[in-house]
């Protein structure tokens, strides 16, 4: 049971790896589309 276990956590971190590079190259391509928020420069100085 060792092994089967094993390989499916392999399998498993395999595919979280692909899921991850996915969403990444669709941000790289899909660059105008993400609306990020910036940090205001005006911000109250204490």
């Amino acid at each position: 049971m060792f092994l089967i276990d094993y390989i499916k956590d392999v399998y498993g971190a395999v595919k979280s790896l692909l899921i991850g590079m996915k969403r990444t190259g669709y941000y790289f391509t899909h660059h105008k589309e993400i609306i990020t928020e910036q940090y205001p420069d005006n911000r109250l100085r204490l």
